[in-house]
Order: structure tokens, then sequence, then C-alpha cells
């Protein structure tokens, strides 16, 4: 798949393209591959402008990887945040955009609180991969504040917004009758993988120009598929401490 994803990437002249393999589901591999790419002399000495992390996976059977990590988690969670963290110097050497892109969506209207001492999704019940990814999106948002609070002079911008529907391969998989309705839905309600890339990049080049949560001259901002502003998880916005919290969580097992 290397040689075929690598193929199809058009590289406009000035730039480069380098593939680093990394098998996400391991927090190991994770911070080699975030190594090797801070040690390419562009990104050492050039920065970056953009990194978008939009890692996942789906499944509703909650499997561990080898090092004993909750799978989903590992792949849409620990590891999109472990690269953002890492590559932050990077980004503040550009100004840069640090974009996650979550499947989940977004859930402002939550005020419940994840369980910061069950990461692992040990004790949710019933496991579904929607009861990971609503938890992991309000992480996703307690990490991005406290990462802007705490590079609060670096003018980076952390975005954290969602795709929405969009019709891809994957829905090959999903039952037949989801599939008959969201085909037959698909022109009022989802975009095609190459209107969907649009949007996103659309985001990313606006530079947070009306953002909602500017932090010193870092910014936070929470927005949907398409472009509109949105809350923060309702306890991340309504308790003071909650990101330092879940951002210290987070630090006990990227460690």
């Amino acid at each position: 798949r290397r040689s075929s994803t690598t193929s199809n990437i058009a590289v406009r002249p000035g730039s480069f393209l380098r593939f680093v393999k990394c098998d996400a589901s391991l927090l190991e591999n994770v911070r080699k591959a975030v190594e090797e790419v801070k040690a390419m002399d562009e990104i050492k000495n050039g920065g970056v402008d953009w990194l978008v992390t939009v890692s996942g996976l789906s499944g509703d059977d909650r499997k561990e990887t080898a090092e004993g990590r909750d799978l989903l988690m590992a792949v849409t969670f620990w590891a999109r945040m472990i690269f953002t963290e890492s590559l932050i110097p990077q980004l503040a050497m550009r100004n840069g955009c640090a974009m996650c892109i979550h499947r989940g969506g977004l859930d402002a209207a939550s005020t419940r609180p994840v369980d910061l001492d069950d990461l692992d999704m040990k004790n949710i019940s019933p496991y579904s991969f929607f009861a990971v990814m609503e938890r992991t999106g309000q992480l996703i948002d307690g990490i991005f504040k406290e990462l802007a609070l705490r590079n609060a002079a670096s003018k980076v911008r952390f975005l954290h917004t969602t795709p929405g529907l969009v019709v891809s391969p994957i829905f090959e998989k999903w039952p037949y009758f989801i599939r008959t309705v969201v085909y037959i839905l698909s022109p009022f309600i989802s975009r095609t993988p190459e209107q969907n890339a649009d949007a996103m990049l659309s985001m990313l080049a606006e530079g947070g120009k009306e953002a909602r949560e500017p932090v010193g001259s870092s910014v936070f901002e929470v927005r949907n598929e398409w472009g509109e502003y949105k809350e923060m998880a309702g306890w991340i916005r309504t308790d003071p401490h909650a990101s330092g919290r879940v951002y210290e969580a987070f630090r006990k097992i990227a460690d």
C-alpha cells in the first residue's frame, strides 16, 4: 500500500514527500516515528505548517494492544496526541496549525466527565465504538485546550474537527440496509472524500481569524465539518481545571 498510496500523492515544486511507517497502535512505535520525522532536515530546519492527525479504526469489541492499551484509544487518541504535542516546537517555527479530525464527532452538550482513571476503557458497559469515540472527542478537547494554554506564546493553532459523513470505501463493510439509506441520502447529508478534503484544507488555510478560544497568541478551536464554530465539551468548558487533569492523565501514560 505504501507504493500505491505515495504514487497518488501530488507533490508541488519545492515540496518533498517522505513515508514513515508506523503501527500507531503501539505507543513505542509512535514515539520512534515522531523522532524520525523531527530528525528530517526539512522539518528540523524549516518547521511544520500543518499537522493533520486522522489515524483511526472501528470495531465494537474491546481489544488490547501488545502494550496493554485499548486498541481504539491507542490509535484514535494516544497516537494523535503524542504526535501533536511532540511537534509543537516545529509548528511554532511556522505559526502552524495542528488539526485533529475525529470521526466520533463533537459532543459539546456532554457535561459528564470522562473517567480519567479508566483511559483504557475497561469499565465501559456496554463497550462500543461510539461509546469510545464520544469519550475520545471530549478528551481531545481537553488536551488541545491545555496545549494551547501551555504554549500560549507559540502562535500555534489547535483545531479539533470532524469529517462528518463521508461516502468512502469503508461503507462497503456496513450492513446492506444502512448502505442503501446512506447512498440514497448522500447528495443531501454527505460528501465525497475529495469534497471533504477541500473542506478540511479550507479550515486549515483560514488561520483561525475568527477563533472562539484565543489563548494568548495561541488558538484553540472546535469546528464541525462545515467549518462552523462549536463549543468544546461541556465539562471541559465549565470546569476550569478539567483540561489540566486530562493533560496530566495523558502524560502519565504517554511518558
